[in-house]
């Protein structure tokens, strides 16, 4: 077979052909993602790296909103009644963990009469009764019979020369001792307790007559008999 010089163009094109295309093909493979092939399918790095960053900033978050709500919950709420030589006695509402000192300063501070030598540090707890006594008054810590058992009881308190030791305070006092007043049986003593946890300590005597079931006549036979 001759080769004519027609066929040598064509040979030569062909090989230029194979060559481009072998080029292009390489350089083509060569710019192609890698993937780690495993059971549970492609993984691919940059997203495992996300999905763990992702992680880690939801527990940041859980974290600080825990911090967040822990900060910003309202402090709990103590009723304490202090009586004496101070310029405002009556019952009160604090926050927890507040001290003596910070009770006389909202009931107007400490009368010229007032005996110093108390503990103004001693940290108030709910449901307590403070009494400030007079310069020369005895200051004994004893707990009054008309105190509920168990209540919390700071002591500035003169057993011996407190006017009113036989009342039964009708804001701290249990059903028991509820009970002991004229006409008021278990039923009007739970009303009693269920509306100081509902409304709050009674600001005055006659506030007891809001409570069903007590009226003029019953709190004119027990009016002698109890005290805030």
């Amino acid at each position: 077979m001759v080769v004519t010089r027609k066929h040598k163009i064509v040979m030569i094109a062909l090989a230029c052909c194979l060559f481009l295309g072998f080029t292009l093909y390489e350089q083509v493979m060569a710019r192609k993602n890698v993937y780690v092939l495993s059971e549970s399918g492609p993984v691919s790095t940059d997203d495992s790296e996300q999905t763990e960053l992702s992680s880690d900033r939801s527990a940041l978050t859980d974290e600080a909103l825990q911090q967040l709500e822990s900060e910003g919950a309202a402090p709990a709420k103590i009723i304490v009644h202090i009586e004496g030589e101070i310029a405002a006695p009556g019952v009160y509402e604090l926050e927890e963990g507040k001290r003596v000192n910070d009770l006389v300063s909202m009931a107007g501070g400490l009368t010229p009469e007032a005996d110093r030598k108390i503990n103004l540090a001693q940290k108030l707890q709910d449901e307590a009764f403070v009494y400030v006594p007079a310069l020369g008054e005895s200051n004994q810590a004893d707990v009054t019979s008309d105190m509920a058992a168990g209540t919390p009881n700071i002591a500035f308190q003169p057993s011996a020369t407190f006017q009113g030791s036989s009342l039964i305070n009708i804001n701290t006092a249990d059903q028991k001792s509820l009970e002991t007043l004229l006409g008021i049986g278990t039923v009007l003593a739970e009303r009693i307790i269920a509306y100081r946890e509902e409304k709050g300590p009674f600001q005055q005597l006659q506030d007891l007559k809001k409570v069903t079931g007590i009226g003029d006549k019953r709190y004119q036979d027990i009016e002698n008999d109890i005290r805030l």
